[in-house]
């Protein structure tokens, strides 16, 4: 979040060195995914035996929201790297690469605000407002048989 108001205010005040290193904690903060990914995944049995049904699903729900968004840190990291190569080679792209960048990197806050927010009614039954997510399995429609 710092890093991406930080992009957000370079680009304002129009500072060139200030871009640069918006963008350069933008790729390396969205690059942090991949550990949290990895280690999550790897801390999964243990914490899951821990838990009761309804942490467990939504333990499922997490990893699950995981799974399908972590693609937009990996996007998020190569956007602002792209668009600050490409503003070293080319400095009037950035007019249009960082605002780009901002937008997709203001996506990967809500979707890891999405996935923290899964995390957070795992372990803490205080935070789960309503019923813990259904299961999707995907195989058919509803009303179908």
């Amino acid at each position: 979040m710092v890093a991406t108001i930080t992009l957000l205010s370079a680009y304002i005040i129009k500072s060139r060195k200030a871009i640069y290193l918006a963008l350069g904690l933008v790729a390396f903060f969205s690059l942090t995914a991949w550990p949290v990914a990895y280690f999550g995944h790897e801390g999964e049995d243990r914490a899951e035996s821990l838990l009761y049904t309804e942490g467990k699903i939504w333990l499922e729900y997490h990893e699950d929201l995981a799974e399908d968004y972590i693609f937009l840190f990996y996007l998020t990291a190569a956007a602002a790297a792209g668009s600050a190569i490409l503003g070293w080679k080319i400095p009037k792209s950035l007019k249009f690469t960082v605002p780009i960048t901002t937008i997709i990197a203001f996506s990967c806050l809500a979707a890891g605000a999405l996935i923290a927010d899964a995390g957070g009614k795992i372990r803490h039954p205080e935070f789960r407002i309503g019923p813990p997510p259904q299961e999707d399995h995907g195989d058919h429609e509803e009303g179908e048989h």
